[in-house]
């Protein structure tokens, strides 16, 4: 059955239609996304960092860390591979129902069809209509709304040629300062390293006036390729809502 968040955007599937095949794929993807979801949640509950606000040498400066004690397991790296591996395979099965129903001569088993790409489908091309093309075209990483499969695209090589997406904590913080009656509110994001540093100077304040306070988050973020620096579950969200609408959009050409 199709998910839930995914029902507004396909309708459900059916093998018997030329593009069942591309939304079982994307349904498989948010079954993988849903499990890894379990997965993470299960790593957060161990707290996996420990934090450090210490007052350095120089007088009136706090120097706050958050190092993380034992990082995501590797695990998690498999549920992301196989959810891009679903997103990027519902393409190519578009991709390839597109080629059946337009290229001439039509395909045959062994041809390379890139997913929904124009190219793919000028050599021999003769009959596909300005409607297909002109969608085919839309369905592109620059075009507005289609940016995601540009990442899409970089991870299912990271994945299958390169390395494990390997996943990493995060651990922004928020902070309360009390500098004698003072509050000052502070937050800062994570490094790379999955360590976040700060060191905060209060004018030469002696200690016994300064109180710090620390709020501390963990998220599991992916490490490789360079992503935007949020939870890795965002970021196949994303991917799987840009793939559904790519889907979509081309349904309309199979009545």
């Amino acid at each position: 059955m199709l998910q839930a968040n995914l029902a507004s955007v396909l309708t459900l599937p059916d093998m018997a239609e030329p593009l069942g095949g591309a939304k079982l794929k994307v349904v498989r993807a948010q079954e993988h996304l849903d499990a890894l979801k379990g997965e993470i949640t299960t790593y957060l509950q161990t707290k996996p960092y420990r934090p450090d606000i210490n007052f350095d040498e120089e007088p009136g400066r706090v120097v706050i860390r958050a190092n993380v004690s034992h990082p995501p397991p590797e695990r998690l790296s498999l549920f992301v591979g196989d959810c891009v591996s679903n997103l990027n395979a519902a393409l190519d099965h578009v991709a390839w129902a597109l080629a059946l129903k337009f290229r001439a001569p039509a395909p045959v088993v062994g041809d390379k069809i890139y997913y929904l790409r124009p190219d793919s489908f000028t050599r021999g091309q003769a009959t596909m209509d300005s409607v297909a093309m002109a969608r085919l075209q839309a369905a592109q990483p620059a075009t507005a709304g289609y940016e995601p499969l540009a990442t899409l695209r970089d991870l299912v090589n990271e994945d299958k040629h390169r390395l494990l997406l390997l996943t990493v904590a995060m651990v922004p913080f928020m902070f309360r300062i009390w500098l004698g009656g003072t509050v000052e509110d502070i937050s800062f994001p994570p490094d790379h390293a999955g360590a976040a540093r700060l060191s905060y100077f209060l004018r030469g304040a002696p200690r016994e006036y300064v109180r710090v306070q620390g709020y501390p988050f963990v998220y599991v973020a992916l490490q490789n390729p360079p992503v935007p620096q949020e939870p890795v579950d965002v970021t196949l969200e994303n991917l799987i809502k840009c793939v559904a609408r790519a889907v979509a959009t081309f349904e309309p050409l199979f009545p």
